[in-house]
């Protein structure tokens, strides 16, 4: 009987360490237990990164450091997402290079994103709800990617960028600050939106081909508050003493609504401006001037107010 009895017990260990832990709803979810010792689900080996090879919801639920891990090299992505379809919830919780607990203010040696997309083009992923800070390089990086959705992250102190995604993707009610390199970086046809961006290395924002920025705050960043390229608008965006030019423009972009002060360089500066369109714009008290030179680029679509004067540039 009682060798019965540890053979029950030693099959059920075994069964615990072999099925994904799953909540009354159906999520599966991430510990610092199933991440460090056992594995969270088929296709994550016990150790950072918990590999993500599924479809489906997931949820954290408690902080993550590669601290914690014994096979910890410095060289590593916290969560590495290697299949489409993924909602991955923070549950409010953290990932960090270091440990949470004692925390720094400089990102950990090495290589690694917090949350990272590889193994191909990985499409339709959600990150919501959570911290990522002082990773080596991206808090978040889906590049491989697009249609992904951001929301509610805080993101800073990391090596490069705040938030990196792909096209087609939204990123909204976000914080990036202090990172290394960009706030958010934003493939083609992305979205910014209810977020801001502050003392990042390079840019608050970076937005490609079609993006649309709105409704964000940027603050004292090392380049310029946003990047705008081509057929991008950028609208109702507070932009004030970033170190560069406010929002640098290029060619078919559409400005408008945006309060643009105290940068260290151009408020508005046309980069390319060929086509691009600007109104209703407050410009004021920007080290090189309000708007730059080569407005003749641009098209003035009237109700802006540069310094004391209607007229701008």
């Amino acid at each position: 009987m009682r060798r019965l009895l540890l053979s029950l017990l030693a099959l059920s260990f075994a069964l615990a360490i072999a099925d994904p832990a799953a909540a009354s709803d159906g999520v599966l979810e991430i510990s610092r237990t199933c991440a460090i010792q056992t594995g969270c689900f088929p296709g994550d080996a016990p150790g950072l990164p918990v590999t993500i090879t599924m479809p489906g919801a997931y949820r954290l639920t408690s902080n993550l450091s590669q601290a914690y891990n014994p096979r910890f090299d410095g060289v590593t992505t916290a969560i590495d997402i290697t299949s489409p379809g993924v909602d991955l919830d923070l549950g409010g919780f953290a990932i960090s290079c270091f440990d949470p607990e004692a925390p720094s203010n400089e990102p950990c040696g090495g290589s690694g994103h917090g949350i990272a997309t590889s193994g191909g083009f990985q499409a339709g992923i959600r990150i919501s709800n959570g911290s990522i800070f002082g990773m080596p390089q991206d808090g978040i990086h889906l590049s491989g990617g697009d249609g992904s959705l951001v929301e509610s992250i805080r993101s800073f102190g990391n090596g490069q960028d705040g938030i990196m995604v792909g096209g087609e993707a939204v990123v909204s009610d976000s914080t990036s600050r202090d990172n290394g390199r960009h706030g958010f970086w934003l493939g083609q046809g992305s979205t910014l939106q209810r977020s801001s961006a502050s003392r990042n290395g390079g840019d608050g924002a970076f937005a490609a081909t079609g993006s649309l920025v709105t409704g964000n705050t940027f603050y004292a960043n090392h380049a310029r508050g946003i990047d705008a390229r081509t057929g991008t608008t950028v609208s109702n965006n507070t932009v004030s003493s970033n170190w560069g030019n406010g929002i640098q423009v290029g060619n078919r972009v559409h400005a408008r609504g945006n309060t643009i002060t105290a940068n260290g360089g151009w408020g508005l500066y046309f980069a390319g401006g060929v086509r691009s369109g600007y109104g209703d714009n407050l410009i004021a008290d920007n080290a090189s001037g309000n708007v730059s030179t080569n407005s003749s680029l641009g098209v003035s679509a009237g109700g802006n107010v540069c310094g004391d004067t209607t007229s701008c540039p």
